[in-house]
């Protein structure tokens, strides 16, 4: 029988009422969080911080606020749309965001953290939304991505430099000022200016990492769009909170496959599967027999292509692993394998050679079935 190891674990709740003293060492997990602390064999469990490296905790995202105090909150991977009111236009360059209020006033807004600081931006003046510890953003029209790890922070900075970084679950209250006012419907934010002096409005531009750009004009919304299991929700105060059930900082198993042109008894086609970065390789299935082959670049599949079957491959070739089928077939990969993409760029791209053995000319479909280490 296989053996378990099993730490001590309940409800947050559980433990804050039981409030015990861990031995030095010892781990204890709250199931409904997904959070951790670590005994030093004196401090009662209330006394003791939680357990913070990246990934042990649930994701659980930013928070941003309209002055009704309705929000929204965003985590990993969900995305940002962005939208002015009142005479609001914006303009993109690179990752900032640019707000121009066309009526004039100042300090139209204020991007405030959960310490309560913060920064405040007028007409014309920018807003920059940089990741950090492993999130990045992108954009796409006027959808703004947000993905990282669901231990994540976001750094908000304004045009004087300063700025606010938000940890996980921490919120970011949006606050207008100026004739500048904001509100939260849904998992939508709207920015009006109509209020602004000289009956002008402002505008929003909301910028990526990738540097790509969307102006957002005067009347228009923010939305807030959940992906990947994760949902949006707004509280009576208008906080906006991402819902990420289950979400552990691990990734569960899947399958990629792709299929290669027709090809002759004993021919060899090359196929690129769209997996990962970087994964755990466990199964590999061939449709009809086949000597299939997994590399971790182009380059290293071009230099094995002279190999033989049942040579051994070149240490360092390149050559994540192999298999050999003598009909529609699963193979065991035990214990898994570790594959990544080499390239100077790393893609998800995942490049395979395929032998058909079949005994006669056909097309051959390989599935991998992976977990996710690197996306």
């Amino acid at each position: 029988m296989a053996n378990k190891i099993q730490i001590r674990r309940d409800t947050a709740a559980n433990w804050t009422s039981t409030n015990p003293t861990l031995s030095q060492g010892e781990i204890g997990f709250e199931t409904d969080t997904y959070k951790i602390k670590i005994g030093n064999g004196s401090s009662a469990w209330a006394d003791l911080g939680y357990f913070t490296a990246a990934g042990l905790s649930a994701a659980e995202g930013i928070t941003f606020v309209g002055d009704d105090s309705t929000g929204t909150r965003i985590s990993d991977g969900e995305t940002i749309k962005i939208a002015g009111a009142g005479s609001v236009t914006t303009a993109m360059s690179g990752d900032v965001l640019t707000i121009t209020g066309s009526g004039g006033g100042s300090n139209i807004l204020t991007v405030v953290g959960d310490d309560s600081t913060g920064t405040s931006f007028n007409s014309g003046e920018t807003l920059k939304v940089a990741g950090g510890t492993g999130i990045t953003t992108a954009m796409s029209g006027d959808v703004l991505t947000i993905t990282g790890v669901p231990q994540a922070t976001m750094t908000f900075v304004g045009d004087d430099s300063t700025g606010v970084t938000l940890n996980n679950a921490e919120t970011l209250k949006i606050a207008g000022s100026g004739g500048i006012t904001t509100a939260v419907s849904g998992d939508t934010l709207t920015i009006d200016g109509s209020g602004v002096a000289g009956g002008g409005g402002f505008s929003l531009k909301v910028a990526a990492d990738d540097s790509t750009a969307r102006t957002i004009n005067s009347g228009e919304t923010i939305q807030f769009v959940g992906s990947g299991g994760v949902t949006t929700t707004s509280d009576s105060e208008g906080k906006i909170t991402i819902s990420a059930a289950g979400v552990t900082g691990l990734y569960s198993r899947t399958t990629a496959n792709a299929t290669t042109a027709s090809i002759a008894n004993a021919a060899t086609g090359n196929i690129t599967i769209t997996g990962y970065k970087g994964y755990a390789l466990y199964k590999v299935q061939t449709s009809a027999a086949a000597w299939v082959r997994i590399y971790v670049s182009t380059a290293a599949r071009s230099s094995d292509s002279s190999r033989a079957e049942g040579a051994d491959p070149t240490p360092g070739a390149g050559v994540v692993a192999e298999v050999i089928t003598t009909a529609a077939q699963t193979i065991l990969i035990s214990p898994a394998a570790i594959g990544y993409s080499n390239e100077s760029t790393p893609s998800t791209d995942i490049y395979c050679a395929v032998t058909n053995k079949s005994g006669s000319t056909t097309t051959i479909t390989v599935t991998l079935t992976l977990v996710a280490l690197e996306v």
